[in-house]
């Protein structure tokens, strides 16, 4: 088993593209709103301004220019916090005021441009979220293809199979929740015991499922849920978890923070997967060697 299960998750690198790809064409379809969203919030608080203060000089391109300017003076060098501070309500409304006072002297119409700068960040604000739900939507969606396809390589099922699976992941996953929260009441001055206990749970309930879809009738049931089996799912899952680092680790010392994290999601979600079928590989290759 854990040979197996490591090899199975070197050989499942090849959908390395897989998410990858599904997130990038969620953040390209997001950001294909979220850009000309945001510009015609800029134009329309520009627009809005102008007429407010009558100041032609306070144009969509001025604002734009000035918007520029402070979001570049940010460090990319560290993409997600840049980003992440440019979409904070915060530091928009301190940057938008801040360029508009460039063209804006005094107190002139504070209150209706305040009203204006409200309505800018909220519907920056709105394309934000539809980026986010995008991006959301890539990633669920490039976890599930690379689930099917890895699925097709370790253990594949038939419709009636997917179903029962299916129930039996909704049943055993409330039991294995109730149970861990119990162990973990339990032992509540003993954290890590609990822990520990609740990943022995895990690979019981991984196999118990895994010979109910792939082995009943045609494997002894203590053949394929045993002590021994679960510690070595678990032991094959902490080597996949160490492989999975490691590679981590590489890609982030080779490459910068944004880069290092696109390569490693799809390590991560691989891994996951991998871990996952773990199980129901081992008792269907089980059970095939009982039929021969």
């Amino acid at each position: 088993m854990i040979t197996k299960g490591i090899r199975n998750f070197f050989i499942n690198l090849k959908h390395f593209f897989t998410p990858l790809g599904a997130l990038a064409l969620g953040v390209i379809i997001g950001l294909s709103v979220f850009i000309p969203g945001v510009i015609g919030v800029v134009e329309e608080l520009a627009d809005r301004v102008a007429q407010i203060t009558g100041n032609a000089s306070v144009s969509f391109d001025a604002l734009k220019d000035s918007l520029a300017a402070e979001i570049g003076a940010l460090d990319w060098g560290r993409p997600a916090d840049a980003f992440h501070t440019v979409l904070s309500e915060d530091w928009l409304t301190a940057t938008l005021y801040k360029c508009i006072n460039a063209f804006v002297s005094g107190d002139t119409a504070a209150a209706q441009i305040s009203e204006a700068v409200n309505s800018a960040i909220n519907g920056i604000g709105l394309f934000a979220a539809i980026l986010i739900v995008w991006t959301i939507i890539g990633l669920l969606g490039g976890f599930f293809l690379t689930k099917f396809l890895v699925r097709r390589n370790m253990a594949r099922r038939s419709l009636w199979k997917f179903i029962l699976a299916s129930v039996l992941d909704s049943v055993l996953a409330v039991a294995l929740i109730f149970v861990s929260v119990w162990l973990e009441a339990l032992y509540s001055a003993a954290g890590i015991i609990a822990g520990i206990l609740s990943l022995v749970l895990l690979g019981f309930v991984s196999l118990t499922e895994a010979y109910l879809v792939h082995g009943r009738k045609k494997v002894p049931l203590k053949q394929a849920v045993s002590i021994k089996n679960i510690l070595k799912l678990l032991l094959v899952d902490i080597i996949i978890i160490i492989i999975t680092l490691l590679l981590s680790v590489i890609a982030f010392a080779v490459s910068n923070s944004a880069i290092g994290a696109f390569i490693c999601l799809p390590l991560i979600e691989i891994a996951l997967i991998v871990m996952s079928l773990n199980a129901e590989a081992y008792v269907k290759d089980l059970a095939a060697a009982y039929d021969e």
